[in-house]
């Protein structure tokens, strides 16, 4: 599975994101989907070129929980990983022990603090 990975678009889409998700599996978004608004055409944009699985950020209150959850869990062949939208590493992993508490598999954790460190 080729994952396409995004964050902080604050409600601007970008056309080389375009390019950049081509032939992409899926795309999952780690938060600062709008600004106060626009999660909405993000999203649809996102999936006009893959399907998409976001998560809420500091700046997606507005946004509905449908849209925006705070947690997303999605497996492929390599494993499990939790999307989440936190700068502090100890409430991703909190979370995302919570969420596996009843099953005996482990998780990668994509934060929002992966994708700003590795700019």
């Amino acid at each position: 599975m080729r994952l396409g990975v995004v964050s902080d678009t604050h409600a601007v889409f970008d056309p080389a994101l375009e390019r950049a998700f081509r032939g992409v599996d899926l795309i999952l978004h780690a938060g600062d989907v709008g600004h106060y608004g626009g999660h909405e055409a993000i999203i649809q944009h996102l999936q006009s070129i893959a399907p998409t699985l976001a998560v809420r950020g500091n700046v997606d209150e507005k946004a509905s929980e449908a849209l925006l959850p705070e947690v997303q869990l999605v497996e492929d062949r390599r494993g499990m990983w939790q999307i989440n939208m936190s700068l502090r590493r100890s409430i991703c992993q909190a979370r995302l022990q919570q969420e596996l508490s009843c099953r005996r598999e482990s998780a990668k954790n994509l934060a929002h603090e992966d994708l700003l460190s590795q700019q």
